[in-house]
């Protein structure tokens, strides 16, 4: 599984930029994930509010 998931031409991961989400993310996307994790994140210290 690990040889398969840390293959440099495995779909799991894309270019690995921090951020990178924001180039990809519609408006509709942060909204539901907000919905779903929003407070997770914020609890675990990764996000200081719903402001992103």
């Amino acid at each position: 599984m690990a040889k398969n998931v840390f293959y440099k031409k495995s779909r799991t991961f894309r270019k690995g930029t921090i951020g990178d989400w924001r180039n990809h993310f519609t408006n509709e996307h942060k909204q539901a994930f907000k919905d779903v994790c929003g407070d997770i994140l914020i609890k675990m210290g990764y996000a200081d509010g719903y402001d992103w």
